[in-house]
């Protein structure tokens, strides 16, 4: 406990203030941390509060700000997706979408910079890994109950509803979190920094207790039931392929890409079509049991058929950042839609089929740069993510074996692939975590690393 009073006596003001955004990013759909109706949340709060605190610092003590090679690339990202308002059927929306980018870039700039050495990025990590176990913990009690009771729906912390039903045999745990998916990304990045922890640690006691936490991460990750555990396992693959020297790890090592492999072919097949449940319906030849398949498209399927065509009508600079929603029932052949999904496990969907009034986000990346910004946007983004990958393998080039440096960069490379993967499926770019997670990757800047990456 003394230790503890030390360590916050010691720390500055915006250190302080920064554990306790962590610590409030996975109570964000809790209404007791909300304000306005959930317009304003107490993350928010603590962010005007850190962001006020670290541009005193700054213009009145005449701090440094040390820049590096990613804050070009991030203008011209910008500026190529601020170009396709010009196409844009809502303004509206379209600054709502700029004015979200600026918050998370500002957030990114603030987490670089605060975490400046060793101590603070380990006192970061605890304070995450603080609140990543808190949560993962209410998940699973939440999901034993449900199991042991065999009362599976009606669980705050749980998803179960008819949809998941179909496709699950288990219910899906969020947390404290909107939806499962989310909650899968946060743990993805709990999981390279519970890595990263382990790895900067030396302590038998304390390396045993992470690898615990490690194991409850990959547990809970793989109950949200989403397809995006791939990326993770693509992630800690990575980790053990490049600090995993010893039997055990390099037989993990195998287990692991396995399972990605496994997962991958699962990702790719449920982004298309209905495969679960797969049921066995007697006995195929020579007394064989044969496995039935679903047969229809997926959901998933549909927002990327209308973001290609969005893309194909406006190539150049899309149909506007933002505008995606306004411009999806005009991009959607409703009569393919209606006969070719099986309707039967999306009763939810089949009066707004009906009505045509159903409306999907671009659950994609990639495909909803393309749609709502055209090749401009999506040139932009990929200059900003192949330099930021670039710069973490240029500092990892320059560290010396198992420094801080080396550390760092390596495990971020590795989540970052990760969720490179995953943003197949999901908008990467509009998540809190990922950004803290970038941040990560170019922190502990020492003197002669900022020459390099500057």
């Amino acid at each position: 406990m003394n230790r503890l009073i030390r360590i916050w006596k010691d720390s500055a003001v915006e250190e302080k203030l920064l554990w306790l955004y962590v610590v409030a990013l996975p109570l964000m759909n809790i209404n007791l941390f909300a304000f306005a109706g959930k317009r304003m949340l107490i993350s928010d709060a603590v962010f005007v509060i850190l962001l006020g605190t670290f541009l005193f610092k700054i213009l009145l003590k005449r701090g440094k700000v040390a820049l590096t090679k990613i804050e070009g690339p991030v203008l011209i990202m910008l500026l190529s997706f601020v170009i396709s308002f010009l196409n844009s059927r809502s303004l509206l929306n379209s600054l709502a979408e700029l004015t979200s980018l600026l918050y998370l870039l500002l957030l990114f700039f603030l987490v670089r910079h605060i975490i400046s050495d060793r101590n603070k990025l380990t006192r970061f990590l605890c304070a995450w890994l603080f609140a990543s176990l808190a949560v993962s913990l209410v998940g699973l009690a939440a999901f034993s109950v449900a199991v042991l009771s065999g009362n599976l729906k009606g669980n705050l912390f749980l998803s179960y509803n008819q949809m998941d039903a179909a496709a699950h045999h288990f219910p899906r745990i969020r947390s404290t979190f909107a939806i499962s998916n989310m909650f899968s990304a946060y743990l993805h990045v709990s999981l390279v920094f519970a890595a990263l922890l382990f790895l900067l640690r030396s302590g038998r006691t304390k390396r045993t207790f992470l690898a615990i936490n490690i194991c409850l991460l990959f547990a809970v990750s793989f109950l949200t039931g989403s397809r995006r555990f791939a990326g993770l396992l693509l992630s800690f693959f990575l980790m053990l392929a490049l600090y995993g020297k010893r039997r055990l790890t390099r037989i993990l090592k195998y287990v692991t890409l396995f399972g990605f492999l496994l997962f991958l072919a699962v990702y790719i097949a449920t982004s298309i079509w209905v495969i679960f449940p797969v049921a066995v319906t007697g006995s195929g030849p020579w007394g064989i049991p044969r496995l039935e398949f679903q047969k229809s498209y997926s959901l998933h399927a549909v927002s990327h058929i209308a973001s290609l065509n969005m893309f194909k009508d406006h190539p150049v600079i899309g149909v506007g950042w933002g505008a995606y929603n306004k411009n999806f029932e005009n991009y959607i052949n409703w009569g393919w839609l209606k006969s070719s999904l099986g309707l039967e496990k999306y009763p939810a969907y089949l009066q707004a089929i009906e009505q045509k009034t159903l409306n999907f986000d671009p659950h994609s990346l990639y495909l909803g740069t393309l749609a709502e910004t055209g090749l401009l946007g999506f040139a932009g983004l990929a200059y900003f993510l192949i330099t930021y990958f670039f710069l973490l393998l240029r500092r990892l080039r320059h560290s010396s074996a198992l420094g801080l440096a080396r550390i760092i960069s390596g495990c971020i490379i590795a989540g970052y692939a990760g969720f490179l993967l995953n943003a197949i499926t999901m908008d990467i770019l509009s998540m809190r975590h990922f950004w803290i997670m970038l941040a990560i990757g170019l922190s502990c800047l020492g003197s002669e690393e900022n020459k390099i990456l500057s």
